[in-house]
C-alpha cells in the first residue's frame, strides 16, 4: 500500500511539470468542480425556489436556484428546472368512511348504555 501511495505521489508531482499551462488550468478546473459537486452532495448548497409555473392542468415547472460554495471562496449559482406531474385520485371505497362508521357505531353503542 505504501508503494502505491508513493507512485501516486510521484505521478501527481510529475504531471503538472510535464503539462502545459492550459492543461494545468483544466486540471485545476476539474478539481474545483469535483470539490463543488462534493459540497453539493454533502448538503452545503442553498436552494431557493424562484418560480412555479403551471404548464398544464396537472403539470408544473419549478425553477430552483442552487448556490454552491466554490473552492477558494465565493459561490456558484446553478439554475435547474424541475418538472412535476401532480395527480389526485380517489378510490371507490375510502378507508376513512369505514373508520368513521366504526367510530360512530362505538359512540352510538356507548350512548345507548
Amino acid at each position: 500500500m505504501k508503494i502505491a501511495i508513493s507512485i501516486l505521489l510521484i505521478i501527481c508531482i510529475a504531471v503538472p511539470m510535464l503539462a502545459t499551462n492550459q492543461t494545468n488550468g483544466q486540471i485545476l478546473t476539474a478539481l474545483g468542480m469535483a470539490w463543488e459537486y462534493r459540497q453539493f452532495l454533502d448538503g452545503y448548497e442553498r436552494a431557493t425556489i424562484e418560480e412555479v409555473v403551471k404548464i398544464d392542468s396537472e403539470k408544473y415547472r419549478v425553477r430552483v436556484l442552487f448556490e454552491i460554495p466554490k473552492y477558494g471562496g465565493g459561490e456558484r449559482a446553478v439554475r435547474r428546472d424541475i418538472y412535476l406531474d401532480i395527480r389526485a385520485t380517489s378510490s371507490g371505497v375510502s378507508p376513512w368512511w369505514i373508520i368513521a362508521g366504526v367510530a360512530a357505531g362505538f359512540v352510538a353503542g356507548y350512548a345507548a348504555k
